[in-house]
């Protein structure tokens, strides 16, 4: 735990381990603006958090802040006004 706290001062992060982090650090590519989510979906996703204060999907990001899964959540989080939200880095390869 203290190894995982010193490399989050230095800005490592572990993938598959969830940290809290400022909101506005999020950096949305342009493709995910352009998203809609369907209504069902938010409508869905949103009385989740109304019931449990949880997000359901996770915000999945790179290691340099870049979401990469989990656009309705980060919309929801927006939406709500959250500062800090949990999130999950991943590898990931852009193809």
């Amino acid at each position: 735990m203290l190894k995982r706290k010193i490399k989050e001062l230095f800005g490592i992060y572990e993938t598959g381990v969830t940290y809290t982090i400022p909101f506005d650090e999020i950096v949305v590519t342009k493709d995910f603006l352009l998203t809609q989510i369907g209504k069902e979906k938010w409508g869905r996703k949103l009385r989740y958090y109304d019931q449990t204060g949880i997000l359901q999907s996770k915000i999945k990001l790179t290691k340099d802040f870049v979401l990469v899964d989990g656009y309705s959540s980060y919309c929801i989080a927006r939406a709500y006004r959250l500062k800090e939200v949990p999130v999950e880095f991943v590898e990931y390869i852009d193809k």
